[in-house]
């Protein structure tokens, strides 16, 4: 596939405004700490993600939305936290710095292998690592650079941006520009506002 007849594509949970600011209070703290050798992601961009299709014909688009529409039909709305750092794939080398997720992640879990299985029967295949549920705050330059970014690491153990309740699913195109990504929405589908069981 070629860039020009294609368009890269995920899908994803994205935090709400109030999450979301107080992330942007945690990245600043850090590129105070960190001034250099990262590559911090735009607030735009920090989201949940649960599947990289990476580059779709644009004809897949209304397929591959239905697709997803019938997945979120069996699950329902659920609980999140978001709180604490780290990185991957560990201090020693580090890659990315994120921020965990915590709250009903095993129905987060259940969703995102629904996903990959509802996926993969058109043609997508699994992601061979396992699930880690994480917002990416930025990528590192140079893992090396950086001695003290344990100690930095843990001064942040104890943030917290609070919960929120995952109600919709997000099918994103992510345009790719020397300035940045631009994200736009494609679809979004609602999760049920109950649980299976009471309906």
């Amino acid at each position: 596939m070629t860039s020009e007849n294609t368009m890269r594509t995920f899908v994803a949970l994205a935090p709400p405004k109030d999450v979301l600011e107080k992330i942007i209070v945690l990245q600043t703290r850090l590129k105070k700490k960190i001034p250099h050798g990262i590559r911090w992601v735009h607030p735009d961009g920090i989201h949940l993600t649960l599947k990289f299709l990476g580059d779709i014909f644009p004809s897949h688009r209304d397929s591959i939305a239905s697709l997803l529409s019938v997945v979120v039909s069996s699950h329902s709305c659920f609980p999140l936290s978001v709180g604490r750092i780290g990185v991957f794939p560990g201090i020693a080398k580090p890659r990315v710095m994120w921020v965990g997720i915590g709250g009903q992640t095993r129905l987060l879990a259940a969703l995102q292998q629904h996903i990959e299985e509802a996926l993969e029967s058109v043609g997508f295949p699994k992601e061979n690592r396992p699930f880690r549920a994480h917002l990416t705050l930025g990528r590192i330059r140079n893992p090396g650079s950086f001695p003290n970014l344990g100690s930095i690491i843990a001064q942040e153990q104890n943030f917290d941006a609070g919960t929120f309740n995952a109600q919709k699913l997000l099918f994103i195109q992510s345009n790719l520009t020397p300035t940045g990504a631009i994200y736009t929405c494609l679809a979004s589908f609602p999760l049920s506002a109950k649980p299976l069981s009471d309906r």
